[in-house]
């Protein structure tokens, strides 16, 4: 039989004798260990040390052993836990597992033999445990988490902010234009989080109906109304572990809010027809794209949610204050879209910078999906195979060529008279102004820096 790997274990038990066979059986396995004769003792033990393994006698002087097996840590590494009973009293050895141990031994004649398998087992299992934890992590660290691609100051200062916030408990508020990548950026927050490993739960609030959003979200019991045919568990339940995305949550009507709101505080719910409360383990973040400080001022929305929601609140900015990260977006849909072969035109290219994409990140999913059916076996995405609304900003033809006057120019000034021109005809609007001359925002605000100029 291979021995366990070495490690720490701490044995809890009032018979010295019986200790002491433990030790020097422990000992030959590789294990180092510690001895305490009650069950107070112990459990000062078990919660002042990191302990690979507890022998725990349930029959203890002092403090019973289930009373010390409470005092387990409820977060972080535990230690396996084999309890052992001297009066065969099995029920009680199925409540300590009940409770967290992993394994149960009846002292008898038997006991060292049997002993050495169940330790041997109960720590394979935590090094396998461990192992998968390990891998999940490492292919979490390989595939990444969920894109959310772009390099514009704005844009990554709000994933910086996601990431931040992954880390902790705190309720995260999503906000941002329809289209810019709010589900994403929740399951972002999930990805990073410690239940990355739970489930991930959508609630889109604006596709259920009022009348069945409240069995959707706390279920419900067999006979609760007309066509309840049995018990239905709701996401609250499905969740539980892990994260649950309330999506749209601006869409949702006062009489729901008031419950959902009890739900948060309480961190309980009540199946309809129930009456019985449920507690409920979980992380909530919540998007919309509605205003919803001017929807609690004409109370379209209750303030106290409001404040619930608004813990850490992020706002993703739309496409066309971020241009500079069209060609890595466009890049990334085609991988997607299995066509890694093909590029935008020059002219296809600028009418993407010059559009003003108001369904943003999706909207230019669909374009690009659009000119993958229409390209076949191509590679070049020409304005010709854009939707009508993106050909409209190619660029006009051009005049004709410019003559260089006989004197000369100031190649500066033209420039500096240019930006001018282009921030005055949009009223200010650096993005507008950026399109008119085929910059970036980025390039534009450096060249306004550079000539002193300022948005009118």
């Amino acid at each position: 039989m291979t021995a366990p790997a070495a490690g720490a274990a701490l044995i809890v038990e009032d018979d010295l004798s019986l200790a002491r066979l433990i030790t020097m059986a422990l000992t030959d396995r590789g294990l180092t260990t510690a001895h305490e004769p009650d069950g107070a003792a112990g459990a000062v033990r078990l919660a002042a040390g990191r302990w690979d393994l507890v022998l725990l006698d349930l029959n203890l002087p002092t403090l019973p052993g289930l009373e010390v097996l409470a005092r387990l840590p409820r977060t972080g590494p535990r230690p396996a836990v084999i309890v052992m009973t001297a009066d065969g009293a099995v029920e009680t050895a199925v409540e300590a597992m009940r409770r967290g141990a992993d394994d149960f031994l009846v002292k008898g004649p038997d006991f060292l033999p049997a002993l050495e398998v169940r330790v041997d087992r109960v720590l394979a299992q935590r090094r396998l445990a461990a192992e998968n934890l390990a891998l999940k992590a490492q292919l979490r660290a390989h595939t990444g988490s969920p894109a959310l691609i772009g390099d514009a100051p704005a844009f990554r200062a709000a994933v910086a902010m996601l990431v931040q916030a992954a880390d902790a408990e705190a309720t995260v508020l999503i906000t941002g234009e329809s289209g810019t990548g709010k589900e994403l950026a929740a399951r972002l927050v999930h990805a990073r989080s410690r239940r990355a490993d739970g489930p991930f739960i959508v609630v889109n609030c604006a596709a259920i109906p009022e009348a069945l959003l409240e069995s959707e979200l706390f279920g419900h019991v067999r006979g609760a109304f007309t066509g309840a045919t049995g018990d239905h568990e709701g996401k609250f339940e499905q969740a539980a572990g892990g994260t649950l995305f309330f999506d749209e949550i601006g869409e949702m009507k006062p009489a729901m809010q008031a419950k959902l709101l009890r739900a948060i505080q309480e961190r309980e719910i009540e199946r309809i027809g129930s009456g019985t409360p449920r507690p409920v383990d979980i992380r909530l973040v919540a998007a919309t794209n509605a205003d919803l400080k001017s929807a609690v001022a004409a109370g379209r929305f209750r303030e106290d949610l409001y404040y619930r929601l608004n813990v850490v609140a992020v706002t993703l900015p739309p496409l066309r204050d971020r241009p500079e990260d069209l060609p890595a977006l466009v890049a990334h849909g085609l991988r997607r879209l299995g066509r890694p072969d093909a590029a935008l035109a020059p002219a296809a290219l600028e009418a993407f910078r010059r559009h003003r994409w108001p369904g943003n990140v999706r909207e230019l999913e669909h374009a690009l999906e659009r000119a993958m059916v229409l390209l076949g076996g191509g590679t070049t995405i020409t304005p010709d195979l854009l939707p009508d609304e993106l050909r409209g900003a190619a660029l006009p033809a051009a005049a004709g060529p410019l003559s260089l006057p006989p004197g000369g120019v100031d190649l500066e000034m033209l420039e500096k008279d240019l930006l001018a021109q282009a921030l005055a005809r949009t009223g200010g609007n650096q993005t507008k102004a950026a399109a008119l001359l085929g910059l970036t925002r980025a390039t534009l605000i450096y060249r306004m820096e550079k000539y002193g100029l300022k948005s009118p």
